[in-house]
């Protein structure tokens, strides 16, 4: 797999974040990942518009109309549409489709309304990642998200493995290492 240009790292620890939500059963891990997800759509297509044309495969447009599509999510994703035809592509995720899930991750950020459905999150997240794919000329961006969290190492507060208990076999003393409790403080010894 060929390494991300540098100006790329930025989004995509954006959709690794998001992805770890999403992987996460926790009803806080839900309702962050709807966000993240749509985020990334909304910072995606800004941060493509703000490159420059060789970082964006050559594609230069007016100053004046990345003003515009810049304003606001609905013209970002106006700004999309017309770059898929320009292209000669298809929505994979349709436009309305992902209108939706925007509006539910208002409705779940500025009136609280329970837990979003898993439905709503996996319509915005397959969005976020091919946006991504799309705009950043990423191909297997699934596959390279699966690496990315694979070769990642376990966080500082995982549980770490329980030492074996203590035997003969293993300490040769019949006390672990480094063990306070020795003969002496179980006889009441000090």
């Amino acid at each position: 797999m060929t390494p991300l240009a540098p100006w790329l790292n930025a989004s995509f620890a954006h959709l690794i974040h998001a992805e770890k939500l999403f992987r996460d059963p926790s009803d806080f891990a839900r309702r962050s990942a709807l966000s993240a997800f749509d985020n990334g759509v909304e910072t995606f297509i800004g941060g493509y518009l703000q490159q420059k044309p060789f970082q964006r495969g050559g594609r230069s447009y007016p100053r004046d109309d990345v003003a515009g599509w810049m304003r606001n999510y609905h013209t970002r994703i106006e700004f999309l549409e017309q770059e898929l035809q320009a292209r000669g592509l298809e929505w994979k995720v349709p436009k309305e489709h992902i209108l939706w899930a925007h509006t539910e991750r208002n409705e779940h950020l500025h009136n609280p309304k329970g837990i979003p459905e898993r439905g709503v999150i996996e319509v915005i997240r397959e969005a976020a990642l091919w946006v991504f794919a799309v705009l950043f000329d990423v191909p297997d961006i699934e596959a390279r998200l699966n690496a990315a969290l694979d070769d990642e190492e376990p966080p500082a507060n995982a549980q770490k493995p329980t030492p074996e208990p203590d035997t003969p076999e293993n300490s040769g003393s019949g006390a672990a290492a480094g063990d306070a409790t020795d003969s002496r403080q179980t006889k009441g010894e000090q």
